[in-house]
């Protein structure tokens, strides 16, 4: 996998990458911004086109082109490489990667989702029979009825 990764990283700039989902000024050699990743007015988000990484002092999110893609399309990084060699037009067939290994991992990562979705409906449905789980919620965690709707307890 580190061949692909290196002519990707070879091949897109992470300034042209990150610049399209935010606006970057020319800040000595390096370039800022306002973070992606949390709400803020002062910019602290900063890209080094030297060393092709990001930063964000304010929240603490860092990396190179890779991690940002992932974290901003909220993927994993299979399909970041995916995404990344497209834009690069890297043919992926040239390189000898097992995409049916990262197609059952990806697979493998929806079951997951699902069984997980499952064990929180089960639970929700649990606590509807439990008044003093609820109640428990309600007067010693001090979480409303919306609280409690809105993050699936």
């Amino acid at each position: 996998m580190s061949k692909i990764t290196d002519d990707i990283l070879s091949s897109v700039d992470i300034v042209d990458v990150i610049s399209r989902h935010v606006q970057l000024k020319r800040s000595g050699s390096n370039f800022s911004g306002c973070c992606p990743f949390h709400h803020e007015k002062t910019p602290s988000f900063m890209v080094s086109p030297q060393k092709q990484i990001f930063k964000c002092f304010g929240c603490g999110k860092g990396g190179n082109v890779f991690t940002f893609v992932q974290e901003f399309e909220k993927i994993d990084f299979w399909d970041a490489v995916k995404e990344l060699a497209k834009e690069a037009r890297i043919d992926m067939t040239k390189y000898d990667i097992d995409t049916k290994k990262m197609d059952h991992y990806a697979d493998g990562k929806e079951k997951m989702k699902r069984i997980h979705k499952l064990a929180q409906e089960f639970f929700v449905q649990e606590l509807e029979k439990n008044p003093d789980a609820k109640t428990y919620l309600k007067e010693k965690r001090k979480l409303s009825d919306e609280d409690i709707q809105t993050f699936g307890l």
